[in-house]
């Protein structure tokens, strides 16, 4: 038997999410609510930490130590994997354009394929972080495709096999969310009323996300959008890994490995092959790991903070994949020193050293490590490494016309050491050796001078030692033999000087070089907050701030604070952006801020924070119209986004009862439990919300508010699942405000998601007669007439079974669809199950509570003999038998009656009209809502529906195009059937 290896090669991770989702999708069937709601929850997590490993390197690290401890973990894993290659090894699929490596191993593959460098290649992407990012959406755009049409040959190989719709599910939710070009949700199952397994989990949703927000540390990085800038690799790239059965999995999946190859050209094309496979399998081993904890133990893991270092066992084994060659450490290097990742590029350069042997090789070695620390602004470092270069300098050639001579090194090499003394000694000692240098190197030849001269132009540059740089670029340009190269870029830079020789302190030079600085610090800052290296990042702001002490850096610097639980320091950041700045939301922002650490902090309410609270509303002004929103905006908003974090409940609503007070004393126009109120929902906190709405509304100065503060209510009511309530609020503000669009909208939704399309239809018609040109509400309409005609109402019915039965008859409908594309289908069987539910359906909300009640009556019946005889066979002078439509409903045996016999009802009561028990079977339906006109209607409706049954019956075979169609004029019936049915059927949120 022949397997096809391709998926497991190219789409590993693929299958394996298709299996976690549908097992998932498994564990949230039949379960209670707080059951489902859990597993969402947990499940938000461990999407939560996807979404992490994938862009935190150190948190990758840690979590790979786990699992190479964990040896019971790594054969789950193997398991996993060897049950995925026998789900997929049967699949007819092979996309001969996956994207295959990515990163840097693309990036090399590339080059070579268009004849490039490749390892410049590398450098040249890590220079630049555009072109890096360019690279990145050209790859996630290829991965969409490529992804996105595998998940169709799995949609099609699933829908060939029975009770496979969880499955299909979890294969559709995937190719949404490549669609949409997201990586990670926190859900991975979507509300879908064609698919009713699926699950209605939109509050489950919301739910899961405030659990989130509360408990979650980093939560604000979670929440990214899909097109955000794609991280720098370059520190994941420090990172290789193979689990232990790894080479073996491959041998026997691929028949090759990583490790076995013959040549470079083989060693290469299995890399190739096989580096989707093995960073699927790694994301499958950090997910797996993260599956075992417990939720308080998940929670924690996610809010520590996970330095990256570059450890001496993971240079060991990256060396040990290419014969213990130190070759690719170097490379590694000068690749994470132009992705300006200087320490680490520092760290790898110790290692390295310490294993060289030649004393030519640790020389060059230990002048890169000085310059890295130097380019850290490790000073102290960079001069204990200056210092050995120099000592090493002696392992060099004495021939002078070697550029790299020994002696020419050495002067280097002092070069490099006095500038770094500068840090220490100062500006007169700098001085000082500088001209030492200069006077010694007089007797060298030019080219040595020439680049001694420029060398010390160049640390007069870095240490702010203009005057002296013009000099010794003077000098140099003034010296023969000077190459081109050198001879451009020190022309440009006197040029430069002799533009700015009005500016005698140098001052618009100086903010050049504060510019560069500026723009590799907010690199690294960057870098180190979307990777959540924020104790990196702390050290990188701190240098942003000592150049541009700016107040946007002292706030984010406080935020960082907080991360760490410095408050004090993060109050004095905040303070320090409070003093610098002139924008009133900016110092309104600051003082809140300020107000909520305190509070936090002391755990009570004082004078300071009252005044703190005060002084923050006060800053927006109250002459502005915007006022209310900015307070919205820059004072709530941020109170809101760090109360629901609290465990004291009570000093939560101490500080919200101190901003509403506050609100007032400044005399601000407005309701501020209604603004308070605003701030909660934007975050979907409806409980919050609503207490907020509920206390602002008594104290509504108008109509509008009154009508505006239901309205709300009623969202957060839909927000939470509860649409029966909100449609009762949207009702109340309906008889406030009858033609208010926004509240007959919002009525409009409520009747949707009941499924009362009719009602819908008859509220949006509505809004149309107010507003006929309103475009929403003609897409509104348009949609409820699609759902009426798709979707069975079944939150109109209240038992489960009933609803079963038409899940039933979707099923064998979605079944008939999802298979082949065929010239014939047979949809008998499903009209058959739907009549079953119309059937159901009737009998449950009519005929049987009338059937019990004339049961129990004994003018009627007899417990022994059944309905008495004078009525069941009638009387020729007194009235009319029983029709047989009636006998069926009331008989020993419970039956119900079919669709042609409810087509016939009308009729048969009007014929035996004169039967008492007819006569009390027309009252007792009456009384239950269903009047002779409603009875007709359902009638005719039935009848409609059981000549599609017989039609489909004795017609069985239908096209593609007529299933469609047919089952649009089905699911119609029975909606206007379900709509009249007394019991369903009337306004529901006039119960």
């Amino acid at each position: 038997m022949e397997f096809n290896i391709a998926p497991m090669r190219d789409f590993l991770w693929e299958s394996y999410g298709i299996y976690t989702t549908t097992e998932f999708l498994k564990s949230v069937q039949d379960c209670s609510e707080q059951e489902k709601n859990e597993r969402f929850i947990d499940h938000a997590l461990d999407n939560m930490f996807l979404f992490r490993v994938k862009r935190d390197p150190g948190f990758k690290l840690f979590i790979r130590d786990k699992v190479d401890a964990n040896p019971v973990l790594q054969e789950r894993i193997r398991h996993i994997v060897m049950y995925l290659f026998g789900k997929t090894s049967g699949l007819d699929y092979i996309d001969e354009d996956a994207p295959g490596p990515k990163g840097e191993m693309e990036i090399l593959i590339q080059a070579i394929n268009a004849g490039k460098n490749p390892f410049e290649e590398v450098i040249r992407h890590s220079k630049n972080p555009s072109l890096m990012h360019q690279y990145n959406e050209d790859r996630l755009e290829r991965e969409r495709v490529s992804k996105t049409k595998y998940l169709e040959a799995c949609l099609d190989e699933a829908a060939g096999h029975m009770d496979n719709e969880l499955e299909m599910i979890a294969i559709r939710q995937q190719m949404l969310e490549y669609g949409t070009g997201k990586y990670h949700g926190h859900v991975l199952a979507a509300d879908d009323p064609l698919f009713p397994f699926a699950g209605f989990t939109a509050d489950t949703q919301r739910l899961a996300s405030n659990y989130i927000f509360k408990n979650i540390k980093y939560r604000e990085r979670f929440y990214g959008y899909s097109n955000q800038m794609v991280e720098d690799p370059s520190l994941h790239e420090c990172t290789i890994w193979q689990i232990p059965y790894e080479i073996i999995l491959q041998e026997a999946i691929f028949g090759k490995s990583v490790r076995e190859f013959v040549d470079n050209i083989e060693c290469i094309q299995n890399c190739q092959d096989l580096a989707k496979f093995e960073l699927d399998l790694a994301t499958i081993a950090y997910q797996e790991w993260f599956l075992t904890l417990s939720r308080k133990d998940k929670i924690s893991v996610l809010n520590d903070d996970y330095p990256f270092e570059i450890r001496d066992d993971l240079l060991e084994e990256i060396i040990g994949f290419v014969n213990n060659s130190l070759d690719i450490l170097q490379f590694r290097m000068e690749q994470l020193y132009n992705a300006k990742y200087y320490e680490h590029a520092a760290k790898i350069g110790e290692f390295v050293f310490n294993r060289l042997e030649d004393g030519k090789e640790k020389y060059f070695t230990a002048s890169n490590i000085a310059t890295y620390y130097r380019e850290f602004e490790d000073y102290q470092n960079a001069l204990k490494w200056y210092q050995n270069a120099k000592k090493l300098t002696k392992h060099l050639t004495k021939n002078p016309t070697d550029p790299n001579n020994g002696e020419y090194k050495e002067f280097i090499e002092w070069k490099n050491c006095a500038e770094m003394e500068f840090y220490i000694h100062g500006s007169d000692h700098f001085r000082n050796e500088i001209d030492k240098i200069q006077q010694n190197a007089q007797n060298l030849p030019d080219y040595a001078r020439n680049s001694i001269e420029l060398n010390l132009a160049e640390a007069c540059r870095r240490t702010g030692h203009h005057d002296l740089e013009y000099e010794h670029l003077t000098e140099a340009i003034t010296i023969n033999e000077l190459e081109d190269k050198y001879f451009i870029h020190i022309s440009g830079r006197l040029d430069y000087f002799n533009r700015t020789l009005y500016d005698s302190n140098f001052e618009t030079i100086r903010e050049s070089e504060r510019l560069m600085k500026t723009e590799v610090y907010e690199r690294r800052y960057t870098s180190a907050t979307q990777s959540y290296q924020y104790i990196d990042a702390r050290r990188w702001i701190d240098r942003l701030i000592r150049l541009k002490p700016k107040p946007y850096l002292y706030q984010e610097k406080a935020a960082l604070c907080r991360h760490a639980g410095k408050d004090d320091e993060a109050i004095d950041m905040l303070r320090k952006a409070t003093e610098a700045t002139d924008n009133p939301r900016e110092k309104a922002s600051c003082l809140i801020s300020t107000a909520l650490i305190k509070c936090q902090k002391t755990g009570s309410i004082d004078a300071e924070i009252e005044d703190l609270v005060s002084s923050s509303l006060l800053s927006l002004g109250k002459e502005s119209e915007n006022t209310v929103q900015l307070i919205l905006s820059k004072i709530v908003n941020p109170i809101v986004f760090d109360v629901v974090t609290w465990s004291d409940d009570d000093l939560r609503n101490q500080f919200l009862e101190t901003l509403a007070t506050e609100y007032e004393k400044c005399g601000f126009s407005g309701n501020p439990d209604l603004i308070i109120g605003a701030g909660f929902h934007s975050f979907h906190f409806c409980q919050e919300a609503r207490e907020r709405y509920e206390r602002a509304l008594p104290n509504a100065d108008s109509a509008p508010e009154r009508v505006h503060i239901m309205s709300q209510i009623g969202s957060t009511l839909f927000l939470e699942g509860n649409y029966r309530s909100a449609g009762k609020w949207c009702k109340k503000a309906m008889q406030e405000d009858p033609d208010n669009d926004d509240i007959i909208l919002g009525m409009t939704q409520c009747h949707i998601a009941l499924m009362e399309y009719d009602l819908a239809a008859k509220t949006i018609q509505k809004a149309r007669t107010i507003n006929p040109d309103n475009i929403t509400y003609k897409q509104v309409q348009k949609g409820i007439n699609s759902l009426a005609s798709h979707v069975i109402s079944l939150q109109r019915i209240e038992s489960e079974e009933i609803r079963q039965t038409f899940r039933t008859g979707d099923w064998l409908l979605f079944s008939v669809f999802n298979a082949q594309e065929r010239d014939e289908y047979d949809i008998g069987p499903v009209v058959i199950e739907y009549g079953k539910g119309v059937e159901k359906l009737l009998y449950e909300s009519l005929l049987k509570p009338i059937r019990q009640t004339i049961h129990s009556d004994t003018t009627y019946f007899s417990s022994k003999f059944g309905i008495k005889k004078t009525f069941w066979e009638g009387s020729s002078n007194k009235h009319a038998p029983l029709p047989r439509t009636i006998k069926t409903v009331l008989g020993k045996e419970e039956k119900s009656l079919s669709l042609g016999q409810w087509a016939h009802l009308v009729n048969d009561l009007k014929d035996a009209d004169t039967n008492p028990l007819v006569q009390e079977f027309r009252n007792l339906l009456r009384k239950r809502g269903c009047n002779t006109k409603r009875l007709r209607q359902i009638g005719n409706l039935c009848g409609r529906l059981s000549n599609e049954r017989n039609g489909a019956a004795h017609i069985s075979f239908y096209s593609r195009d007529e299933v469609q169609k047919k089952w649009g004029e089905m699911v119609t019936i029975i909606n206007d059937i379900i709509a009249r049915v007394p019991s369903s059927g009337p306004d529901s949120l006039s119960k």
